[in-house]
């Protein structure tokens, strides 16, 4: 069996203590939350998978209905699960940049500096063979993302028959992994005493990301009429009645685009169970290798995904002409509402309790000082994360009082005690419509409907306070004059980032 073999209990709402499986080199807990037997000696391999585009509500694991994610619940099951973690970004790029840097962006940076600490560089520093690969192709060596491994690939995939010449892909996940194992062979080939220096191996699918790729073969499992409707269910006909325009007679009561929009959402989860799919498979072949004897795992996204669930980022009279599927809001980087930034993260390993799920706020940009203290290495100068360990393991009461995030078009702050969120508008060069000051009290209105603003100026000054602290505190070198060279801005608009993601 193997050491992730989902398991056959229905995931919703369940209590989430690992079942003694046939580890491999994971010492299996005698109850759940218990500390695992010592470390062996040899550092850990690092497995790093970051999942494109990945809302944490739609996994079983943090209370989804539908069936997504049988493989990656179970190796939640097998570490440490963060119930509450936010993304320091909506869009990949900045998103990215802080989580393998450690660092707050309270500027716009969409590329790597060479002055920044970077974790893929401490790992091989320390001697670590290190192998990266991304199928989001803005991940990629003219960004920095390369620094620190010895291979690295963020390529586009192959051309689709009758693509024009100029068209960007991103390979799917079975073509990302088909690339990965020529060089993770090489990283792992063991000299004349069996011996091998530890692996650091970071994985960034692209699957669940727009285009919605429908999977017939998963209808049975995941019909897309299933999926759950944007809520609550009045609020997408009552919003386009007052802002937008009349129903069309071709679609009364604009029943067919509503329809296509729930549709969209369930090809949406389809793609995640595709993708757990092909990571089952891909883990197997990892574990045929002997990369699970003694790993670490971290499973986290860059951000995760609209569905809808907003009115567009467009000037009142632009949307007053949109039908629903563009007077809703589908992808990310616009906004910092919590469905672009409450995103999975969970870690197994050594040194790490087993279904052990902890609910305290914390951020992506603790990944980096959470692996290296894993691995008893040296923390660089400069990181603005903590590590979790001493959390997972339940050695603080204490911890962050607020989280932040930035974009383009705003930042937002959230105090954990209160459960109060502030977003502020920013209008970098008049680009974007003219936005108010948001406050919402997610312990009441966890979907963010009910704008506080107006009747809270006292809550919005002291956010407003904490947020102008946190940028000088943490003041960040915008990266946004630095030139995008053609083959970047190709890519870019081959994708269909707009001025909402983009800087330029």
């Amino acid at each position: 069996m193997s050491k992730f073999t989902p398991s056959p209990v229905p995931r919703s709402k369940r209590t989430f203590c690992a079942t003694p499986l046939l580890a491999i080199g994971l010492a299996v807990a005698s109850g759940c939350g218990s500390d695992p037997a010592p470390e062996p000696a040899q550092k850990p391999d690092v497995i790093v998978l970051v999942i494109d585009t990945l809302r944490s509500d739609r996994l079983g694991s943090y209370g989804y209905e539908r069936d997504t994610s049988p493989f990656l619940d179970s190796i939640a099951e097998q570490g440490v699960l963060f119930e509450d973690t936010t993304a320091q970004a909506s869009w990949t790029l900045p998103s990215m940049v802080s989580m393998f840097s450690g660092q707050y962006i309270t500027a716009w940076r969409d590329r790597v500096p060479t002055d920044v600490p970077y974790l893929p560089q401490a790992f091989k520093n320390a001697g670590y063979n290190t192998v990266g690969l991304s199928a989001n192709i803005l991940i990629n060596e003219g960004s920095g993302f390369a620094r620190g491994f010895d291979h690295f690939d963020g390529e586009p995939g192959p051309p689709f028959e009758g693509d024009a010449a100029n068209v960007v892909r991103a390979r799917n996940l079975p073509q990302l992994v088909e690339d990965m194992w020529e060089p993770l062979d090489k990283a792992i080939a063991t000299d004349e005493n069996g011996e091998r220096p530890p692996l650091f191996l970071y994985l960034q699918p692209f699957d669940p990301h727009a285009p919605y790729i429908g999977h017939q073969e998963l209808n049975t499992v995941l019909p897309p009429n299933g999926a759950p409707v944007v809520q609550p269910p009045a609020w997408p006909r009552d919003t386009i009645a007052t802002m937008g325009p009349a129903p069309t007679d071709k679609d009364p009561n604009w029943a067919g685009s509503f329809r296509n929009i729930r549709l969209e959402r369930g090809r949406y989860d389809q793609e995640i169970r595709y993708m757990d799919q092909q990571l089952e498979q891909a883990f197997a072949e990892l574990e045929a290798r002997g990369l699970l004897e003694n790993s670490i795992i971290a499973v986290l996204s860059d951000h995760g995904e609209c569905l809808w669930d907003r009115v567009n980022l467009k000037r009142p009279e632009e949307l007053a002409t949109l039908p629903p599927t563009e007077f809703f809001y589908q992808e990310h980087g616009a906004f910092l509402y919590e469905e672009g930034i409450d995103t999975p993260f969970f870690i197994s390993g050594p040194g790490l309790p087993a279904g052990k799920r902890v609910s305290q706020a914390v951020e992506n940009l603790d990944l980096f000082p959470t692996l290296l203290e894993l691995c008893d290495l040296p923390v660089p100068e400069g990181l603005h994360g903590d590590s979790l360990v001493d959390l997972a393991h339940g050695r603080r009461d204490t911890w962050r009082e607020t989280v932040h995030s930035n974009a383009l078009p705003c930042v937002a702050v959230r105090e954990v005690a209160t459960s109060l969120k502030l977003i502020l508008p920013l209008s970098p060069g008049g680009r974007f419509p003219d936005r108010e000051p948001e406050l919402f009290d997610l312990s009441v209105d966890p979907l963010e409907r009910n704008n506080l603003a107006h009747a809270r100026p006292d809550d919005v000054a002291r956010l407003r306070a904490t947020i102008d602290a946190w940028v000088l505190e943490y003041p960040t070198s915008d990266t946004a004059d630095m030139p995008v060279d053609a083959e970047q801005q190709n890519r870019l608009d081959q994708l269909g980032y707009t001025d909402a993601h983009q800087a330029e």
